[in-house]
């Protein structure tokens, strides 16, 4: 979890257009500088920015991490954590993170009334969207940074999107309800109970990531495509190049 224990204090609202999770930890907002922030999965770190007063994108300091769902997907998830205190940034661009690294302090800089983590989950296609969403960086003229809309998707609230807010995913399904497919029921065990062991075993060496809303999806069809994927990622394979494809399927 970025901040344990979990304490929400403002929802991801699509409708409403915020989009992320606020979270609040222990201090209930007065105790800047004291709540740990650990990254979430496997990444690399892509933004490690610290506060700008005269910024007026509103994000105040902020570290974001980039995952692959797998090493066979050209998708890219990121995870940006907002308001971080000053001095309180742990990791620097390029480098890498694992689950539970210490990245940052919660604060109270940008736009905020209160000690908070402001944290947001996007979903990219592949490298090429992403790369263009960081790189877009305005300034005016006397060299004061001014926004990074297109990646942040503004100062917590964005336009409501149909169903998705410019990308954003909610961050309560990835954090807490992965493996709700698994929950019994009624005293009633789902009938593929039996398969989570093996489900966590794929899901830590990032054989398999799970479905982007935050679900695992363990009670979903599985394609025969989508079976060779997850037998070449195990064994490392680099090529599929010496294996027959199938004659019904690209």
């Amino acid at each position: 979890m970025p901040l344990e224990p979990i304490r929400i204090t403002q929802d991801y609202n699509n409708e409403k257009g915020h989009n992320g999770l606020d979270l609040g930890g222990e201090c209930n907002g007065w105790a800047e500088g004291k709540e740990k922030i650990h990254n979430i999965f496997k990444g690399i770190v892509i933004v490690s920015r610290a506060y700008n007063p005269n910024s007026d994108d509103g994000w105040g300091g902020v570290v974001c991490t980039a995952s692959h769902p797998n090493p066979a997907s050209e998708e890219i998830i990121t995870h940006c954590n907002h308001h971080i205190f000053v001095g309180g940034r742990f990791v620097s661009a390029c480098q890498e993170v694992n689950p539970g690294d210490l990245i940052g302090l919660e604060g109270n800089t940008g736009h905020s009334e209160a000690a908070h983590l402001h944290y947001t989950v996007r979903r990219w296609k592949n490298l090429e969207e992403l790369q263009k969403a960081i790189g877009y960086v305005q300034t005016s003229q006397g060299g004061k940074f001014t926004k990074m809309t297109n990646f942040f998707g503004s100062a917590g609230y964005g336009v409501h999107n149909g169903s998705h807010l410019h990308g954003h995913l909610d961050p309560v399904g990835i954090l807490t309800h992965t493996f709700d497919d698994y929950v019994v029921k009624n005293g009633n065990p789902p009938a593929y109970a039996w398969s989570l062991p093996y489900v966590l075993n794929m899901r830590k060496p990032g054989i398999e990531f799970g479905l982007f809303d935050g679900r695992y999806g363990a009670g979903n069809l599985v394609t025969r495509r989508e079976v060779a994927r997850w037998i070449k990622i195990a064994r490392e394979l680099d090529s599929a190049s010496n294996v027959a494809n199938f004659g019904d399927l690209p």
